[in-house]
């Protein structure tokens, strides 16, 4: 047995931080480096047994081997004195994401942590390795100096090569977290039933429980495919996104569930991000405002005409001319202004309603132009006017003199 207190080589054990059926894992330091360390040493009543053995010295090889910070890494590797073999490995400073599922950890922080777990599961299907038993308690929280947490994942004992499932294998794992089809010991199952593990790692975070009741294989087995987990997102009272998530990666069918872990965390995040703006259930999203079409907004300059909505030419704006080539008012102002009253004393609906369009040409600034009445034509100069008086004068004066000439022809021609 070993004991707080005892020296193993140059580490000294502080504390138990965890044990389960096949070992126990202790907090310790070592004093040659001056760090904190975990140390994981196989339980004494399956020292003898081979295979268990060699499983434990197995987990530690493969965890040496991927070398990445969201899988814990293994330093060394030895033998107590009453022949049981031992590993140590990183220390995560944070617990493990079992201590979070009963606390009352946050939606958002459960999200973004079980966004992280699948990242980290990720990085052992991306090196052929399945883990078989991802649950709250194999996911480490390790606090990083800017503040920030990664979860680490740990526990690679029942953590099997891909390559290795095609035939039967071990039924092996945590009933409350595996996949359906793990649980028949048949082999075939890949990457999405780790997928599965991971979705209700994350149902255990929201709601503090598992997604299903039953916590043998016999219940897993038993579990009819149509049956779903409670929905979360009304009580939680979270975006209608999260219930399409979850039952996704609960999915009874592997068809049915993300293709990957890197897949389920993108997902996981997305809803983390509309937490507090997405649609929640029963709702439909806002729709984008439609603006009025009779907006003022300013047209480009066109050589073609200003079009009306239902396509017809709309009449250029009667730009006003300086006071000096104005022609004195004649009574339009008066009679204008004496239509003005007679309009506004007429009952409102009779009065004629105006609407604004927008002006092509109009530049920079947009002008707007009435259309409840029709603009007046445009007043040609005067100048204009005389020339084209002058012209028809001269045409007719030419004509005259014309026909003179023909008849005087005519009474020579007859009289001679």
């Amino acid at each position: 047995m070993v004991a707080a207190g005892e020296r193993i080589g140059r580490y000294r054990l502080k504390d138990r931080v965890g044990a389960g059926a096949f070992a126990t894992v202790w907090l310790a330091y070592d004093e040659e480096l001056d760090i904190t360390v975990a140390m994981k040493v196989l339980a004494d009543n399956w020292s003898a047994h081979a295979d268990v053995r060699d499983r434990f010295l197995a987990e530690a090889r493969l965890m040496r081997r991927i070398s990445d910070d969201r899988v814990i890494r293994v330093h060394d590797i030895g033998t107590l004195d009453d022949d049981r073999p031992y590993f140590v490995m990183d220390f995560a400073n944070g617990g493990t994401l079992a201590n979070r599922v009963g606390d009352g950890c946050p939606p958002q922080e459960a999200l973004l942590l079980g966004a992280e777990a699948a990242r980290a599961v990720q990085v052992l299907h991306d090196h052929g390795v399945l883990h078989r038993d991802v649950t709250p308690a194999n996911l480490l929280i390790d606090h990083q100096p800017d503040g920030s947490q990664r979860v680490v994942v740990t526990d690679l004992g029942m953590a099997k090569a891909m390559a290795e499932l095609s035939g039967l294998t071990l039924a092996a794992g945590t009933p409350a977290f595996m996949a359906p089809e793990q649980a028949g010991g048949l082999g075939g199952f890949d990457a999405r039933a780790d997928v599965y593990s991971l979705g209700a790692v994350v149902y255990a975070l929201l709601s503090g429980r598992p997604p299903f009741t039953g916590s043998t294989l016999t219940a897993v087995l038993a579990r009819s495919e149509s049956l779903a987990p409670d929905l979360l997102a009304a009580k939680l009272d979270g975006p209608a996104e999260l219930d399409d998530v979850l039952l996704r990666a609960l999915s009874h069918d592997p068809v049915g569930r993300p293709a990957s872990a890197r897949e389920l965390a993108l997902a996981l995040d997305r809803v983390a991000d509309d937490w507090t703006t997405g649609p929640r259930p029963g709702e439909r999203p806002t729709p984008a405002p439609i603006l009025p079409t009779t907006a003022l907004t300013p047209v480009p300059a066109s050589s073609s005409p200003a079009m009306s909505d239902s396509g017809s030419v709309l009449p250029k704006p009667v730009r006003a001319r300086p006071a000096a080539d104005r022609a004195p008012d004649r009574g339009g102002a008066a009679d204008r202004a004496a239509a003005d009253r007679g309009a506004a004393d007429r009952p409102a609906a009779d009065r004629p309603r105006a609407s604004l369009v927008p002006v092509a040409n109009a530049g920079p600034s947009a002008e707007v132009q009435d259309r409840s009445t029709p603009a007046p034509p445009t007043a040609q100069p005067r100048a204009h006017r005389r020339g084209m008086g002058a012209g028809a004068f001269w045409v007719l004066t030419l004509l005259v003199f014309a026909a003179a000439a023909l008849a005087t022809w005519f009474v020579l021609d007859y009289v001679g």
